[in-house]
């Protein structure tokens, strides 16, 4: 309770005389981002992420109140508040928790690498000693986890050129834009419930498929979420 006292006593005004704006932005759990870079599947970097580590957090400088986004499965989103909350040694530390609710209080140190600016780490309040868990910030001119994990998403599993069976080539550019068979369409790509990812096509028409994606190796795999629709496998062209 003293601590919550406190938390709220130093508040943001505090906050943001000691370098609030050098925690903006998307933050992204580096093992997430790194195995989906070496496995390109989805489903392994989650494996990464333990239950209770947030996926991302979302800070955003410009709240007087210290409110953050998090999630801790790329669909939901909760928030938190951001304070600097004394340590037994008494110095001030940047903390992450929920405001509200039974489990309202710090719930993980945050320290930020001041040099680069480039990734924060995580260390859980009731276990300081514990290894931390580190996030990093992508370069992106829209700082929105969301956005930023769906095209990292696309990025490792989608972009790229493709072959079908009848030699039909398919490309899918980083920023989303494709060449459909030789006709230009737009695509964007979600998360379902289950954390897996759709790709969604939208014709010069206005028709739009939507694809479950599942990606082997050079094979890149589009099921038709219609299930009448056939599927697509495309072979991946070497550069």
């Amino acid at each position: 309770m003293i601590i919550r006292l406190l938390v709220l006593m130093i508040g943001v005004s505090s906050a943001l005389a000691q370098g609030y704006q050098q925690l903006d932005g998307a933050w992204i759990h580096a093992q997430f981002i790194a195995e989906l870079r070496n496995s390109a599947s989805v489903g392994q970097a989650y494996s990464q992420v333990r239950a209770d580590q947030p996926l991302w957090i979302e800070i955003d400088s410009s709240n007087a109140e210290g409110t953050v986004r998090l999630s801790f499965t790329g669909r939901d989103t909760v928030l938190w508040i951001l304070r600097r909350v004394p340590r037994l040694d008494s110095t001030l530390q940047w903390a992450i928790g929920p405001e509200d609710g039974p489990q309202a209080g710090p719930h993980w140190w945050l320290s930020l690498d001041e040099r680069g600016g480039t990734y924060i780490a995580l260390v859980p309040v009731r276990e300081p000693s514990a290894a931390p868990v580190v996030y990093g910030k992508l370069p992106s001119p829209r700082q929105e986890a969301s956005f930023i994990l769906h095209r990292m998403v696309y990025a490792s599993l989608v972009a790229g050129r493709y072959r079908d069976a009848t030699n039909q080539v398919y490309e899918f550019q980083p920023s989303m834009k494709c060449s459909w068979k030789g006709a230009r369409v737009l695509t964007s790509l979600a998360l379902d419930a289950s954390g897996s990812p759709i790709l969604t096509v939208e014709y010069a028409n206005k028709h739009r498929e939507s694809y479950r994606v599942d990606r082997q190796g050079s094979t890149l795999t589009l099921i038709n979420t219609d299930a009448k629709a056939s599927t697509i496998v495309l072979e991946r062209i070497q550069p």
